[in-house]
């Protein structure tokens, strides 16, 4: 299967965040792959990769749609990530009349439903985008861009952990104890 079929092409040229995310947890594998084979400066030198053309249309067409990526953190281990756009406000006909936009800041988030986290670190990462929609609905400017800011910084403590697989799930909890009085 290429590259290109499994990101974005079934889903339209999508430019939701997990395609992004997708494209590139791809894109650092292929890096990877390519700097462990014996050519790789040829092939550097050749330029981009398969996977990282789609990784940038895919950019592209993300931030065409939910404005500049600020802020960003992706999994070296996992497809999961986090990031803060920020854009101008296109809500209304009022805030296009201001004479100073105001920016929006948006939290996205994307993980694969098959990580398993604990149920403490799926909460925790649920308020935390709670939160954000809250302050970019009810904040503006300064006072928004600080509250999105500290969800994103702790929602990427989290998901490095998860990336990281620093957590233990109750499940794995649950067996070491078995063996552990087994033995």
């Amino acid at each position: 299967m290429e590259v290109a079929e499994t990101i974005g092409e079934s889903h339209g040229r999508s430019d939701s965040f997990s395609d992004l995310v997708w494209a590139h947890f791809l894109q650092q594998r292929a890096l990877h792959r390519e700097a462990a084979s014996p050519n790789a400066q040829i092939r550097a030198a050749a330029g981009l990769t398969e996977e990282s053309e789609i990784y940038y249309d895919v950019l592209a067409r993300f931030q065409a749609s939910h404005g500049l990526i600020i802020a960003s953190m992706f999994g070296a281990r996992r497809a999961l990530g986090v990031a803060v756009t920020e854009r101008e406000d296109r809500r209304s006909f009022i805030t296009r009349l201001r004479a100073t936009p105001q920016p929006v800041h948006e939290l996205h988030r994307s993980m694969p439903w098959s990580v398993g986290v604990p149920r403490e670190l799926d909460a925790a990462l649920h308020e935390g985008d709670v939160l954000a929609i809250q302050a970019a609905a009810v904040l503006r400017r300064a006072p928004a861009r600080a509250v999105v800011m500290r969800v994103f910084a702790a929602q990427s403590y989290l998901l490095e952990t998860i990336d990281r697989g620093l957590y233990e799930s109750e499940e794995v909890a649950a067996e070491s104890a078995d063996d552990e009085s087994l033995g």
